[in-house]
């Protein structure tokens, strides 16, 4: 399940919704994107009402994920991931095409 804050959500009420989260048992992990906060929740989510969240004022969205590899998913982690490899910047808008060994030297 992917919870979206509303804008200029306070920090306060974040970690209250993170700590309440944690306490029933599930891993909450933060992202911050450019305007948002959304809080990815781990674990079996089934028994949680989406409106018990849409109620708080705060809560923009909620958002069930069923999809494998939530936590790369867009909703999840909605900015770019951008990688250093040794000054060359992977990831965003530039491409970036790779070779391994096994190209260079496979006939």
């Amino acid at each position: 399940m992917i919870i979206v804050m509303k804008q200029n959500a306070p920090l306060a009420e974040i970690e209250r919704l993170e700590a309440e989260l944690t306490e029933k048992g599930f891993q909450v992990d933060r992202s911050k994107g450019s305007s948002k906060v959304v809080l990815g929740l781990v674990g079996d989510t089934s028994a949680l009402d989406e409106r018990d969240f849409l109620s708080n004022e705060w809560v923009d969205k909620v958002m069930r994920v069923q999809e494998p590899y939530k936590r790369a998913s867009r909703a999840f982690h909605p900015q770019d991931s951008i990688i250093d490899v040794s000054g060359v910047k992977v990831g965003g808008k530039k491409l970036v095409v790779m070779a391994g060994p096994c190209s260079i030297e496979t006939p």
